[in-house]
């Protein structure tokens, strides 16, 4: 199966929870998507990552991208598709598991599976670093006519 095809159904499947729980047809495919980590708890963390938050919004960004602009600005690494497809299809097991009542004890043995260890670490492998944020910053201490001027230049070279 296509990985974007695999991704996109896998999104779709989390979305439709997130309608079902909610009994609402519009809803945030983010905030789906952290509830459903949400559930997981630390086995979530685990598997994506400290950053939830980060994690739900690539995947967002991704849906984005191959939905409503076509892949017209590009896509992600099929690699990274994949393991993002993966942790995600996981995690919605897991909340569907806890739904049932499943012990937690229970639920933070799937850390230990094969298949959840594996997703982890290739998740992790194929994250792109954040950014670099620069230690210090520097301030620039001009008088407002100064910056006027300055802000002026840059539209007449824009504009010009």
């Amino acid at each position: 199966m296509d990985v974007d095809i695999r991704f996109q159904q896998i999104v779709i499947g989390a979305e439709a929870l997130g309608r079902i729980r909610l009994n609402d047809q519009n809803v945030i495919l983010r905030d789906v998507l952290v509830s459903i980590a949400s559930d997981a708890g630390d086995v979530a963390k685990s598997l994506v990552g400290d950053d939830i938050n980060a994690w739900a919004k690539e995947i967002k960004d991704i849906r984005v991208e191959n939905v409503v602009h076509r892949g017209l600005y590009g896509s992600a690494e099929a690699q990274r598709l994949y393991w993002l497809s993966e942790s995600l299809y996981l995690l919605v097991v897991i909340s569907l598991l806890r739904e049932c009542g499943v012990s937690d004890d229970a639920l933070s043995r799937i850390q230990q599976h094969e298949r959840f260890m594996r997703v982890a670490r290739r998740l992790a492998a194929t994250r792109q670093p954040s950014p670099a944020v620069p230690e210090k910053v520097v301030t620039i201490d001009l008088p407002d006519e100064e910056w006027e001027a300055f802000d002026r230049a840059i539209r007449e070279g824009r504009d010009g």
